[in-house]
């Protein structure tokens, strides 16, 4: 079974409160952390969703877990007369507040620092178109990660690297990211093993 994990081990808070603090510790380095960490995949879904919300002419869009505002500002460009940006870190927000104050144009964006199970939050994704982008299967990781090795030039002993790379990264996309990227760094030109990566 995966070990549970949360972002400060000795700490006494929850682990949403746990959640909070670190992105609020994070909040300013966050931008490009996430540019880094995505490969700048995070441009292009953020053109995609509103791609598909300008076509449905929406009046007032929910952005949950809007981080530092970057989707919300982009939603801009679908029309919609409000745009509310939900998050639970209050130093995530401030950096979304910030970039909308040093443009000189009006954005209907609200702000607002609580969490998705609110009851106002509750009642207003009743009336909510919602989109989102599912979370993939193992299988789909598996050969999404079996692409990349064979693009960067990556070979393993056995198949089951796969699944304990996939089972370590908890099937987080970003982490596996970032592991990927540090294996080629390290086994650069030679085989991974399952005793090595085990080990690891």
């Amino acid at each position: 079974m995966s070990k549970k994990i949360i972002p400060y081990q000795n700490s006494d808070l929850s682990k949403k409160g746990q959640v909070e603090k670190m992105f609020n510790n994070i909040s300013k380095e966050y931008d490009i952390l996430n540019r880094v960490i995505s490969f700048g995949i995070d441009v292009s879904w953020r053109k995609k969703i509103v791609k598909i919300l300008k076509s449905k002419n929406p009046s007032t869009i929910l952005d949950v877990a809007t981080g530092t505002g970057d989707l919300a500002i982009e939603l801009v460009k679908t029309n919609a007369k409000k745009i509310i940006g939900l998050d639970i870190s209050k130093g995530m927000l401030d950096v979304g507040i910030n970039k909308i104050n040093h443009k000189n144009k009006f954005f209907p964006i609200i702000f607002i620092c609580n969490t998705q199970h609110s009851k106002m939050i509750t009642e207003i994704k009743k009336t909510s178109l919602e989109v989102k982008f599912y979370q993939p299967n193992d299988y789909e990781i598996k050969n999404f990660v079996k692409k990349i090795f064979k693009r960067e030039s990556m070979e393993i002993k056995k198949d089951k690297v796969y699944d304990k790379i996939i089972d370590f990264c908890q099937s987080d996309l970003r982490r596996l990211l970032t592991v990927l990227q540090e294996l080629n760094y390290v086994y650069k030109n030679k085989t991974i093993t399952y005793t090595e990566i085990n080990a690891s």
